[in-house]
């Protein structure tokens, strides 16, 4: 996945293309996992931060590290990290290889409004 300026992205997409390697793009709506995101930081500091969070009770796979995340998964700057830092995807596919997963599943949220 290739996430930041809009033009830096298409370079990429084009020498794949030139490969012969097919692209999808994402429907997303900013460069996430990107200095793009840098802007709303603190702001998203500020929010996370009045979050209650937990230490989870199962084990979990971080996009930040590739690896089962601990403690640090239930704090705000965890979070903020998250949202400016790259997914370390085939990282976490090799983390749960090794703990014998062979089922993967990925939550996402989905949120659309409706007519009160």
């Amino acid at each position: 996945m290739s996430s930041g300026a809009r033009t830096s992205v298409e370079k990429v997409v084009e020498q794949f293309t030139a490969k012969g390697v097919r692209t999808v793009p994402l429907a997303v709506s900013h460069a996430f996992h990107s200095p793009l995101m840098e802007p709303m930081l603190s702001d998203f500091r500020q929010v996370a931060a009045s979050i209650n969070y937990a230490k989870p009770r199962i084990e979990i796979i971080s996009n930040v590290t590739g690896a089962v995340a601990g403690a640090e998964i239930a704090t705000a700057d965890y979070w903020v990290k998250h949202v400016r830092a790259p997914v370390r995807f085939a990282a976490g596919m090799q983390a749960l290889h090794s703990r014998g997963c062979d089922l993967r599943c990925t939550i996402r949220c989905s949120c659309a409004r409706s007519a009160a």
